[in-house]
């Protein structure tokens, strides 16, 4: 699993673009690895913690656009 942390600016930035390619693990026969089919790709966007969007794509991407305030952060860390 991959995982990718960044930070936004709300309001400046309202538009979130994740891409990425596939890759068979190291070791694994490139004829075997996708036997199962192409890998699904899962993005779940959250803001403060909180799942704002969770999306399941074939394509290697995922998108979300920032619409509303974001929730407050947690207490005892910084926002």
């Amino acid at each position: 699993m991959w995982t990718k942390k960044f930070t936004v600016t709300w309001p400046d930035d309202t538009y979130v673009w994740v891409t990425g390619v596939a890759q068979p693990k190291p070791g694994v026969d490139h004829g075997l690895a996708y036997v199962n089919g192409t890998p699904q790709v899962r993005c779940v966007l959250r803001v403060n913690g909180k799942v704002v969007s969770e999306q399941t794509n074939a394509f290697p991407q995922c998108d979300a656009t920032l619409t509303a305030t974001p929730p407050p952060a947690p207490s005892g860390t910084a926002g």
